[in-house]
């Protein structure tokens, strides 16, 4: 019945904005107007070419139909028109390489697009590295000159042509590229985040050159994971997001020059233990707090002397700790959470300096508790405290017991308090209503940086 519909070529452009390539090519193949769509959005894994070719390969007559890259070739035929393109690399160099040689033919087509995400996974960036020419990336940013959003989370160039209009940036980058593309992200005048994260894995990577950011006057927010440079200035009401590998790391002197731009810090060291909260950085227990604080160490505290979630940190809005092994917290008297994560994999021992009264008196934080065994009586006297309080109880056989407790009845999963807030990843992006909001129903794109802070 469908086929013999004749519907306007405006009603057709409007269903496949919203539709993935693969159900575009389905869609093309119903009457004559829908095999002329122009692709709106552009999301492939090059991992997918065989299963796309056998929906595409009644529509390919015009092309070699024993090339594995056939359904490459036809959307790089309809993406004139494409506001978003993005690449995964999670195969094969030799089938990621049939879509650059597709790309390279097509690019001068791509002068539309509004974003260009080309990705892939941590652990495969060394066989990525340099499988994208620095020269066919620059003809296609020439091209683009509408483009907003650049994400390189596979390819880290030495250099790249200047970015006038580029507003978003994403960049995955080790110390041999750092000085090319910081001149290149200086010359992003429009640009309002940044996001530069290190490809070496979980080792943080030592810039050796100075990060000035201070004349990029439209700078509203900038997020570095395990990149730490050596100097850092950034312009006024600029944000700034950190995540480093160990405490040394975090004690630098260059996070403490911008401590004023600081809203969120993360520190992540499974291989030493938190003793005290003297040894976390000054910058974590001095006023004001900042807005959200993650840490994940090996243990935290011991059964005869608890770590103290004192000074500012009592006052962070958003606080998560997490332990590899064990956790021994002491909870002070005046807290101001609106939210709380303790994760322990082994024992969790939750302590009150006193009765707890800003819970009695109805000001308890959204808590989210989890942990293999149990010790000492705190949770079952914060039970008791909050009994009108929204409870969720899961238990796993492996990942032990998790407990959630939220401020509002129902609430069941916190509202929302433990997603990102970097907000230069594409989950923050959407979320904030930056970019087109169905470009990111492709759960490869968002997941991982949606985990980034949580």
């Amino acid at each position: 019945m469908l086929r013999q519909c004749i519907l306007p070529t405006e009603l057709w452009t409007q269903i496949a904005s919203y539709l993935p390539v693969r159900d575009a090519a389905l869609l093309s193949g119903v009457c004559w107007d829908a095999s002329r769509l122009q692709l709106q959005s552009v999301i492939l894994n090059p991992e997918d070419s065989n299963e796309l070719s056998a929906h595409w390969i009644s529509m390919l007559r015009d092309t070699d139909r024993t090339t594995p890259s056939e359904g490459y070739i036809w959307a790089s035929k309809r993406w004139e028109a494409a506001e978003l393109l993005q690449l995964h690399l999670n195969c094969s160099q030799a089938r990621s390489q049939e879509w650059m040689s597709v790309l390279a033919q097509a690019a001068t087509s791509l002068s539309k697009l509004d974003g260009l995400l080309l990705d892939c996974f941590e652990e495969d960036f060394k066989a990525w590295e340099g499988l994208l020419d620095m020269h066919l990336l620059n003809i296609i940013l020439l091209h683009a000159q509408q483009l907003r959003l650049l994400q390189l989370g596979c390819f880290a160039p030495k250099f790249l042509m200047p970015l006038g209009g580029l507003e978003h940036l994403i960049l995955s980058v080790g110390c041999s590229e750092a000085d090319g593309l910081l001149s290149c992200i200086a010359s992003a005048h429009s640009l309002k985040t940044l996001l530069v994260a290190s490809h070496e894995g979980a080792k943080t990577s030592m810039f050796p050159s100075e990060v000035d950011l201070a004349q990029l006057s439209q700078l509203e927010a900038v997020s570095l994971r395990d990149v730490m440079p050596t100097r850092l200035a950034l312009p006024p009401h600029c944000q700034l997001s950190v995540k480093v590998d160990s405490l040394k790391h975090a004690n630098s002197a260059v996070w403490a020059s911008v401590r004023e731009h600081l809203v969120a810090f993360h520190i992540t060291s499974f291989h030493e233990g938190l003793p005290a909260l003297e040894a976390l950085p000054e910058l974590l227990l001095q006023d004001p707090p900042l807005e959200k604080v993650r840490m994940r160490f090996e243990s935290i505290g011991s059964c005869t002397n608890p770590v103290l979630l004192g000074a500012a940190l009592a006052r962070v809005p958003r606080l998560k700790l997490k332990s590899k092994q064990s956790m021994y917290v002491l909870v002070p008297s005046a807290v101001a959470w609106s939210s709380v994560t303790l994760y322990a994999e082994l024992e969790l021992q939750l302590e009150f300096e006193s009765k707890a009264p800003h819970f009695q008196q109805g000001s308890c934080p959204a808590m989210s508790l989890r942990w293999g065994t149990l010790r000492g009586v705190g949770v079952m006297e914060l039970f008791r405290d909050t009994p009108q309080r929204s409870v969720r109880y899961d238990f796993d056989e492996y990942a032990g017991t998790h407990v959630k407790i939220s401020p509002e009845p129902g609430c069941g999963q916190g509202c929302g308090h433990w997603a990102c807030s970097c907000a230069c990843c594409t989950f923050c992006l959407e979320r904030a209503g930056r970019m087109t909001a169905h470009w990111f129903d492709n759960p490869q794109l968002s997941s991982r940086d949606s985990k980034g802070w949580c």
